[in-house]
């Protein structure tokens, strides 16, 4: 016998079509962030950022060990988080050219998440205040991922198959010979939440996390918020949302790598500015955001 959920389909609020300026607004913010952040991954080698950065202190570090293929492990994070920056300027490219053909509905939520998932990590990386514990945290992942890596087969360059555990293992002695730590796997729950509170503070992140897995996940209750008596349909309101949250965690984390990683004068630290300015005047425009408070710089005029 097939159980039949009572739905509540009642939510014709919900069909809210955005408008050609919402469109070109939602085009602006994603992707000028989005190709801001691929310029700017691609414009720093790994093996040799801009002078004076922290990222060539890292480089230079006693911490910074040679890796069985001649790499460094330091250049193997840089490398890695330029990877993962390119993914997730890949998500969102493919989230504003999905939105403007009217093709997507709940696609959008999902990329999303991919997008946060993505820079959390980054974020979680950029945020250690030094070299060890930038690689402890780069283990902290790695570890993590390779949980479930066990199922597969992986072929490194100049080593062969790869011995996950052993891989692991070796990492692990690494961390604590340099004198750093062995830290806990963070979930991808607390990466993008913990980006979303940085990006976004006090505006619900756990939930919004919550509630774009549940659309992933297929969740009903999680769907309906797109469900209409009609089918699936994209509201304003959560294009919006998707739009904030995917240019606000990009913007963060594009700035933190700028400043790793480049130096103030240089063209790629210019290049990824103008980018990031004309995302974040287009996504202020596409919905009212609460203006921030000024500075106290300790000169406040007297009433």
């Amino acid at each position: 016998m097939t159980a039949h959920l009572d739905l509540d389909l009642s939510v014709s609020w919900q069909k809210v079509h955005a408008t050609r300026e919402d469109l070109q607004l939602v085009r602006l913010s994603v992707l000028q962030a989005a190709r801001g952040l691929s310029a700017l991954a691609l414009g720093v080698d790994p093996r040799r950022p801009s002078l004076g950065t922290p990222a060539e202190e890292w480089l230079e570090s006693d911490a910074n060990w040679t890796t069985s293929e001649g790499s460094t492990h330091v250049a193997n994070v840089l490398g890695g988080i330029r990877t993962v920056c390119l993914a997730a300027a890949d998500h969102m490219e493919v989230l504003e050219d999905s939105v403007q053909r009217g093709r997507a509905t709940v696609t959008v939520w999902t990329l999303t998440r991919s997008v946060l998932e993505s820079l959390g990590r980054v974020n979680y990386l950029l945020d250690g205040e030094n070299v060890r514990e930038l690689l402890s945290r780069h283990v902290a992942l790695i570890r993590g991922e390779m949980k479930y890596a066990k199922h597969s087969t992986h072929i490194i360059r100049k080593v062969g198959l790869l011995d996950v555990d052993g891989y692991v293992a070796d990492l692990e002695a690494m961390v604590q010979e340099v004198g750093g730590s062995k830290v806990r796997s963070p979930s991808y729950t607390e990466l993008a939440t913990n980006l979303l509170e940085a990006a976004a503070p006090d505006n619900g992140s756990r939930t919004r996390y919550s509630q774009l897995s549940g659309v992933a996940h297929g969740e009903l209750s999680a769907l309906q918020m797109f469900l209409t008596t009609e089918g699936f349909v994209l509201p304003r309101n959560l294009l919006v949302e998707a739009a904030a949250m995917v240019s606000a965690a990009c913007v963060l984390v594009g700035d933190k790598l700028r400043d790793v990683t480049t130096s103030s004068e240089s063209r790629e630290a210019a290049r990824w500015t103008a980018a990031r300015d004309r995302a974040i005047v287009a996504a202020l425009a596409l919905q009212p955001w609460a203006e921030p408070e000024p500075e106290d710089d300790g000169a406040a005029a007297e009433s």
